[in-house]
């Protein structure tokens, strides 16, 4: 049988996070603490920029953008 594949968190600068609490996948996370997480772990974010969150097959993509 296949393996198993988690979710991860690719941040903005292509960091990949399997885990937010105690080396646990993020399967076992909800997403209101994969959201919060994901925040509170931002860099520091400028006026006229827009944070961007999105689920993907293989996991959370993060990006920041500027708006015009």
């Amino acid at each position: 049988m296949g393996e198993i594949m988690c979710d991860v968190i690719i941040m903005p600068d292509g960091t990949e996070i399997e885990s937010i609490v105690d080396n646990e996948c993020l399967c076992g996370s909800t997403q209101h603490e994969i959201l919060m997480w994901i925040v509170h772990h931002l860099p520091e974010i400028e006026i006229d920029t827009t944070v961007e969150i999105t689920h993907a097959p293989f996991g959370w993509i993060v990006n920041i953008l500027e708006v015009e």
